[in-house]
């Protein structure tokens, strides 16, 4: 019972490209977007609610009404006048929870709206970032 260690050359050697990572990447990222598209349309009135829930003040609703496109941080702080990262990162914390997705691209970030988020229809899109209406006195 001698046993040989296994030399370098008879060793299964395994080459992986970019290309096939990518590849397992994309992939990944479209079974994910396809779950999330199911628990969506299954849990809808529920992220309604919850996204209702989050977007109760008129700057919350104004910032995720300007990632319907995706923003850069520096575009986000000079359009809401924000003095410092910090108080723009106050007000993006809560939207992080579903709303706001980052993605990192070109060495820089951007925010854009969740799948969850778009995937919702048109009508309650529309509802959850318009104003509240005063009630007439």
């Amino acid at each position: 019972m001698n046993a040989k260690p296994a030399k370098d050359s008879d060793a299964a050697r395994v080459e992986v490209t970019s290309q096939q990572l990518l590849n397992e990447l994309i992939e990944i990222k479209d079974r994910v977007g396809a779950l999330e598209n199911v628990a969506g349309i299954a849990n809808q009135e529920i992220l309604i609610k919850y996204f209702s829930e989050v977007l109760n003040s008129p700057q919350r609703r104004q910032i995720m009404a300007a990632c319907r496109d995706p923003q850069t941080r520096k575009q986000l702080t000079a359009s809401f006048g924000f003095n410092s990262p910090q108080a723009l990162d106050h007000h993006l914390k809560p939207l992080r929870e579903g709303l706001i997705h980052e993605t990192h691209a070109n060495g820089g970030t951007l925010f854009e709206w969740s799948l969850l988020f778009k995937r919702l229809p048109k009508r309650k899109l529309e509802s959850l970032l318009e104003e509240p209406r005063q009630p007439k006195k």
